[in-house]
């Protein structure tokens, strides 16, 4: 099933992607029901944002259906090459990130600076706590890994149903009972191992169509409750929240179960720009802050859709041009080198000449 819903998985990263661009591009309808742009418009900016706010969450699932469902063998060389194509781009961008942003605001550069930033997941860019996020589950991984591989339906949907019940009382009921604490295992590694658990059950389509809508009329619904002072706690309505949990796994799962086969060479283009989609997501809040330098942004007041179609795609297809680059020409060339490179046999020559 996996080895035919290749292209799938493709077409989902990229609409991803752009759903990122999109959360950073967009005004947020929390700030933007502050510029009197009126009432459609403010409701036009609560359903965007609303939909955009997905992408996240599925980025993490499309890791745990290529990583779970494997029977990891030798952890090591997992490692190395996970490790190696994350780290690589990044420890490349963050400093270029950090340079360029800091001219734009006129922030001074300093090497100590940048180095104690490092250590924190948003102390360069907010958007880079996913890179960190994705390395300390890709530590685990393995070990789920295991678990999952060899789950049947059965007991995939058991965990299914933990999971949700876990989510539903974490959530919403924390402390209803005195006494009784659920284990959090963490939102992003629950929508990792989900990942996995979704290519182990059967869902009529109908039923996936129907959790889709709940799940994303329901972020609507909490995202303007919440703006409007009817609920204190927005109640993890971007992630941890049962209502993305329901939109999320419902649209993964509708791609899946997709029949989609694409000719030949809309495969290998879908392929292409997937490949490049990691270091476009790094790149582009660089990208969008230096855009804003040269080019208006005031017209987003009575034209957000139109404002956050122009300038994400902008935003998305100068930075996806820009990956394309960095990785033909550096990092695709560092980490075919390093994952070639015999380390055992370099240090093991060292130790032969001393």
């Amino acid at each position: 099933m996996l080895q035919k819903r290749d292209h799938s998985f493709d077409l989902l990263r990229i609409f991803c992607s752009f759903s990122v661009v999109c959360v950073h591009t967009t005004p947020m309808f929390s700030t933007y029901v502050t510029l009197n742009a009126g009432a459609f418009q403010n409701y036009l900016s609560l359903f965007i944002e609303s939909f955009m706010r997905v992408g996240l969450p599925i980025l993490v699932m499309i890791s745990g259906i290529l990583l779970l469902n494997r029977d990891v063998k030798d952890v090591s060389a997992f490692y190395k090459k996970r490790f190696i194509i994350i780290l690589v781009p990044f420890l490349i961008i963050a400093p270029m990130h950090y340079v360029i942003v800091s001219h734009w605001t006129h922030a001074q550069i300093t090497a100590d600076d940048f180095l104690s930033r490092l250590l924190n997941s948003t102390g360069i860019s907010i958007h880079f706590w996913f890179v960190y996020v994705i390395v300390g589950i890709y530590i685990v991984s393995p070990m789920f890994s295991v678990m999952v591989h060899k789950l049947d339906s059965t007991r995939a949907w058991t965990i299914i149903k933990i999971v949700a019940f876990t989510l539903i009382y974490n959530d919403y009921f924390s402390g209803a009972i005195s006494g009784l604490q659920i284990p959090n295992f963490g939102v992003w590694l629950i929508y990792f191992i989900m990942g996995g658990l979704l290519t182990k059950v059967r869902i009529p389509r109908k039923v996936a169509w129907c959790t889709l809508s709940v799940g994303y009329f329901s972020t609507i619904l909490i995202y303007w409750l919440h703006v409007n002072h009817y609920l204190s706690s927005s109640m993890g309505m971007f992630d941890s929240g049962f209502n993305m949990f329901l939109f999320s796994t419902s649209i993964v799962y509708l791609f899946m179960s997709a029949d989609f086969k694409p000719g030949e060479r809309v495969g290998n283009r879908l392929r292409f720009i997937s490949t490049n989609t990691y270091v476009l997501y790094l790149i582009h809040v660089a990208v969008q802050i230096t855009l804003a330098q040269f080019i208006a942004t005031d017209w987003l007041i009575g034209n957000v859709f139109s404002f956050t179609l122009t300038f994400s795609t902008l935003i998305f297809t100068l930075s996806l041009a820009i990956a394309i680059i960095l990785n033909k020409l550096i990092f695709n060339r560092i980490t075919s080198f390093i994952t070639d490179f015999d380390f055992y046999r370099f240090y093991s020559r060292k130790g032969a000449e001393s």
